[in-house]
């Protein structure tokens, strides 16, 4: 999608795609390093794969609002999962 972004669409010059993920999801650690095999040998640089954990300190760095805890509290606290069982 990325890059249709900026190939097919003249109204952009320039796209990343940005692959967001929680830190310890090992399925996507591992579809990452799969899908970088594909990448050309030139080393694209539209591909960006960023934790969550990672976005979540940035945006607390900048705001104090509520749904940021909010936000870490439904998506990346996986002791709730552990306590379901």
């Amino acid at each position: 999608m990325a890059l249709s972004l900026f190939i097919t669409n003249e109204d952009y010059a320039v796209g990343d795609f940005i692959y967001l993920y929680p830190a310890d999801n090992l399925n996507c650690v591992a579809g990452i390093e799969t899908y970088k095999t594909t990448l050309n040998e030139l080393g694209e640089t539209y591909f960006k794969p960023l934790t969550m954990e990672k976005i979540v300190e940035t945006i607390k760095s900048y705001c104090s609002e509520k749904w940021v805890e909010d936000f870490e509290d439904r998506y990346l606290d996986f002791g709730k999962i552990d306590n379901v069982s």
